[in-house]
């Protein structure tokens, strides 16, 4: 095996055909002044450990370590792991392992950048807008993962149309990116690999809304080529707010519906009974169809039955 430095902040290695083991040794010292994270991703899907941390600082080889491979996101088209540099004071290097291989074309690419630099906040479009306005933001940075986060993104009667358009300088060969929708109190996470076009949408819509106690973002990341630029739109979609509405709401309409027509029976019973004739429905239904008067009872029932 042959051990080989790397003293760059952005790297990229390559295999056309063969390869022998190899591995690249990121020395974290030179950049922790600098960067708060260390990111890599491999379109080279084999199963075995990739990434190690390693505590050796005399030896140009990693002769202890820790193996930080059980950290990689299993994701469509590549495997990534990104490391904050401050969870892993005790690291001298980070090893990043090329097995022997034979026929097998891949690409690995790893990069030092800082976090703040990567991260974008971007309000969504109001409920009210029907996606007649949209809110976009540009990605300037060139680096392999970007982290957009959608404030104001919490509910379940929102719905949201994401529009990832991508225009890369080279492309031939270019490779493809990956969006993930992360929404942290929930496994509920959503994956879209772009496609050759130079657009790519997401639809947006929550399974379970967010719980009173968590104050934690959705997060759109994408995991992106370094010679693409990249710009998100956000539109509100009206056709998935209904359809949110009717899917969480839909249920009840039926109860609600039974529940307005007893009412209205009642009054005109109670009508019969005390003045001797019964009063049209229509008339019923207006004066006695009051569902909220039976809300409590309801609410009473179902906190008795557990």
């Amino acid at each position: 095996s042959v051990w080989i430095p790397v003293q760059t902040s952005k790297w990229t290695y390559t295999v056309n055909k063969e390869s022998n083991e190899t591995f690249f040794t990121f020395l974290l010292s030179s950049f922790r002044k600098i960067y708060s994270h260390f990111h890599c991703q491999n379109n080279f899907m084999y199963t075995d450990s990739w990434i190690y941390g390693c505590t050796n600082n005399g030896s140009s080889k990693c002769l202890t370590g820790n193996d930080l491979s059980w950290k990689t996101e299993l994701l469509p088209t590549v495997k990534a792991v990104t490391l904050k540099l401050e969870d892993y004071s005790s690291l001298s290097h980070v090893v990043v392992h090329v097995p022997t291989t034979n026929g097998t074309k891949f690409t690995m690419d790893c990069e030092f950048f800082n976090e703040d630099s990567r991260t974008v906040h971007v309000p969504v479009t109001h409920l009210l807008s029907f996606g007649l306005y949209s809110t976009k933001v540009k990605l300037n940075s060139t680096g392999l993962i970007h982290n957009v986060q959608l404030q104001q993104f919490s509910q379940i009667y929102q719905a949201f149309n994401i529009l990832i358009e991508r225009h890369c300088q080279s492309v031939k060969g270019k490779k493809l990116s990956v969006y993930r929708l992360h929404v942290p109190w929930s496994h509920e996470d959503s994956t879209v690999v772009s496609s050759d076009a130079v657009s790519t949408e997401i639809s947006a819509k929550l399974h379970v809304a967010q719980p009173y106690n968590d104050s934690s973002i959705i997060t759109l990341i994408l995991y992106a080529s370094q010679d693409c630029q990249y710009e998100v739109i956000i539109e509100t979609s009206f056709i998935q707010i209904l359809g949110q509405i009717i899917r969480f709401h839909g249920p009840s309409l039926p109860v609600f519906i039974i529940s307005n027509i007893l009412l209205a029976y009642g009054g005109q019973l109670n009508s019969l009974i005390s003045k001797g004739h019964c009063i049209k429905f229509g008339l019923a239904l207006d004066g006695t169809a009051r569902p909220y008067k039976i809300e409590p009872i309801i609410n009473i029932c179902k906190f008795l039955l557990g």
